[in-house]
């Protein structure tokens, strides 16, 4: 989880970055822009869903483990009652 914390301001300044740099493209705005349109918008919708996954399973993955782990101490308690 510490990986997470310390990765989010680097994920985030370079996704911004590159889909503010992507926007006019996507936008069509501009000379022969039509052409590269549909590549912009791939990669601003490509780098917005990779970033959600990558900011998002991480805390999917924490609220998981966390319901898990009272699962898990009360079995290891009810082996050591009948042990």
């Amino acid at each position: 989880m510490e990986a997470a914390r310390l990765r989010l301001r680097p994920i985030l300044m370079t996704t911004l970055t590159t889909v503010v740099g992507m926007l006019p493209l996507a936008l069509a705005l501009g000379e022969g822009a039509e052409i590269l349109q549909p590549l912009a918008v791939t990669i601003v919708s490509g780098l917005g869903f990779s970033t959600l996954v990558s900011l998002i399973l991480p805390m999917v993955y924490r609220v998981l483990g966390a319901s898990e782990q009272p699962r898990a101490a009360a079995m290891v308690s009810a082996a050591d009652r009948t042990g």
